[in-house]
């Protein structure tokens, strides 16, 4: 089972107050599509104040909804952009974020803010996809 890091106390206690289909998008994930099973997941952000968002140039504000939190970020500098890439490609797969907004994801994994990193999000809309395997 891979290990789950938090920086501090705080991103802890917001991990306990996820929305709910956003636990299960990261539960899926990290058990199936962590690039590397046997290195841990570092838990870099979930809730951010509006002034810690403008310091960190957030451009969405999703970080600052909540609680139930609609987002959470995982440090992914370990890896190649490749291996994210190919991680956020399998689970967009399987979860659609809006259906009426179907050019966003609900993992973004593209270079941006400050490092590689997994953006997981969700939207009240947000549904598993029928996938047949």
């Amino acid at each position: 089972m891979t290990q789950i890091l938090f920086p501090n106390p705080r991103i802890l206690v917001e991990f306990g107050h996820l929305e709910g289909v956003l636990h299960s998008i990261f539960m899926n994930f990290i058990e199936q599509f962590w690039p590397d099973p046997d290195r841990y997941v570092r838990v870099t952000c979930i809730y951010r104040t509006k002034e810690e968002e403008i310091a960190a140039g957030g451009k969405s504000g999703i970080h600052t909804v909540g609680p139930f939190y609609r987002a959470i970020d995982l440090g992914a500098r370990e890896f190649t952009q490749e291996a994210v890439s190919a991680a956020a490609a399998k689970i967009n797969v399987l979860w659609e974020y809006d259906p009426s907004r179907p050019e966003k994801v609900v993992c973004y994994a593209e270079p941006h803010g400050s490092g590689p990193h997994f953006h997981l999000q969700v939207h009240p809309n947000t549904i598993k996809r029928k996938v047949s395997v």
